[in-house]
């Protein structure tokens, strides 16, 4: 295996948690408003799903491994919307691929 083991466990736990909302909330991905919900909300889930990790791996606290509030505001707010943009930017792309035959 190429990747860390506790790389892994995050990601997978964070598909596992997302992969269960979008199953309570709208039991198929029929719609592509589901699969952007789905696709936006992965690396969301996963950063608290890391700084989590980190903590119990190195033993700090939260605020030592995230610095000043400036960084505890911002970046999650840049990880959202760019989580949102690029699932914006994919769903786009899936759908011109699909209208001309190459997905």
């Amino acid at each position: 295996m190429f990747m860390s083991v506790i790389m892994f466990i995050n990601n997978f736990v964070g598909a596992l948690v997302v992969e269960a909302i979008i199953l309570l909330l709208f039991k198929e991905y029929e719609k592509d408003s589901t699969i952007l919900i789905a696709s936006a909300l992965y690396i969301p889930i996963t950063y608290p799903l890391s700084l989590l990790s980190q903590v119990v791996m190195k033993g700090e606290s939260l605020s030592n491994l995230l610095g000043s509030s400036f960084e505890m505001i911002i970046l999650p707010c840049l990880i959202i919307a760019l989580s949102i943009f690029g699932a914006f930017i994919g769903l786009k792309l899936s759908k011109e691929l699909k209208r001309t035959g190459k997905l």
